[in-house]
């Protein structure tokens, strides 16, 4: 996920007092050493120190710096000095150490930096002085989730919308986040509030649709992935995960006909070459199957699954050679691919070489392929 930091900053600088009638004999040109330290005309003396009259002059000089260096500091936000503007920032806070929107500015520069604990620290200082900063809570989860500290966030993304039970982002992230934790239900649930208070956002369609594939709920996927691609047509994964789906279903036609329009979109897509040869070998058009392969490993030469795919291809079409070739090279990729070492059995089999076969069945069972004590049990000793 990028990681994208609100912006929560106004140009517009309120003073807390108002000098417009405040008569000066002296001109007073403060030179401010520290919060509490002012030197004035020469003369260094702690704020506090100072006659009423002066005290609130130098305050209110002292907000007039405080405004010029946090204009300062947006200003180098803008324009991506992202270092001038943690300078700027931090010579605020060295005034005022409360001022609550230069933390923050402070925490945009460093997240736009990627100094991600710089950006947390300064954070948790704005929401240990606002518990309600709602945008303060949400930035950190939206970093923490990118930095794959997934409890964390969720546990951020619960207190942004114990603040505000409208926020569409907060209801999204965590439905992600509890869709990686593998609790569908709950996701299903924070994706719909999600779709609810943002009808226009076309990846919480696809989300829901992932979460309601992994519940079995394959018809109310397809129309969740639908929807999502009415919202974002060109968006190939989404094609690729309908067409996941309508393979679920056995309506083989309209998953080829997804996986084609996943690969038009991304003619590099290997993912939907590779499905979409899945989907042909169904159909029992191997040669087709054997050709969305070649690409598949055109397009990714390690991507393991696409080689034992071929290989099956090519045992549909006798190729035996040609099938113990491809096992070998995906063993190669992935030594843990039980899958691999069965299909491998099945070519050296037909190769005369019932030892290996045996020797990589073998293996496969203790991979945990199941089907493959079958084959031991009938043709090894």
């Amino acid at each position: 996920m990028n990681i994208r930091l609100l912006s929560i900053f106004s140009l517009t600088f309120i003073p807390l007092l108002d000098f417009a009638q405040t008569p000066s004999a002296t001109e007073i040109k403060p030179v401010f050493i520290s919060r509490d330290t002012v030197q004035i005309n020469g003369k260094i003396s702690s704020i506090a120190s100072l006659d009423t009259l002066t005290k609130k002059i130098v305050l209110f000089k002292r907000q007039q710096e405080e405004e010029k260096l946090y204009n300062e500091g947006l200003s180098a936000l803008t324009d991506k000095r992202n270092q001038d503007a943690v300078s700027a920032f931090t010579k605020v806070l060295q005034l005022n150490r409360d001022f609550i929107k230069a933390i923050s500015g402070r925490a945009t520069a460093y997240n736009e930096m990627k100094q991600f604990k710089d950006a947390l620290d300064d954070l948790d200082m704005v929401t240990s002085k606002d518990s309600l900063n709602e945008i303060a809570f949400l930035t950190k989860a939206n970093i923490k989730f990118g930095l794959n500290k997934k409890d964390e966030a969720e546990t951020d993304y619960s207190k942004v919308l114990k603040i505000n039970s409208n926020n569409s982002k907060a209801y999204f992230y965590r439905g992600e986040i509890r869709f990686g934790k593998e609790n569908f239900k709950e996701a299903v649930t924070d994706f719909n509030m999600a779709i609810i208070l943002d009808p226009s956002n076309g990846l919480a369609y696809n989300d829901r649709g992932s979460a309601k594939r992994k519940l079995n709920d394959f018809k109310g996927a397809v129309d969740d992935y639908t929807k999502a691609i009415e919202l974002q047509p060109t968006q190939a994964f989404i094609y690729n995960n309908r067409g996941s789906t309508q393979v679920k279903l056995k309506a083989l036609e309209e998953a080829i006909a997804d996986f084609s329009l996943a690969i038009n979109i991304d003619p590099k897509n290997y993912l939907s070459y590779n499905n979409r040869g899945n989907t042909k070998f169904e159909k029992e058009d191997f040669a087709g199957a054997l050709k969305d392969f070649d690409k598949t490993i055109e397009l990714k030469p390690d991507y393991a699954y696409a080689y034992n795919n071929r290989a099956s291809a090519k045992y549909k079409l006798k190729d035996y050679k040609g099938s113990l070739e491809d096992c070998n090279k995906a063993i190669e990729l992935n030594k843990e691919y039980g899958y691999a070492y069965l299909n491998r059995g099945i070519a050296k089999e037909l190769l005369r070489d019932q030892k290996g076969a045996c020797s990589d069945w073998q293996t496969a069972a203790k991979l945990g392929v199941k089907s493959a004590e079958t084959y031991m049990n009938q043709d090894c000793e």
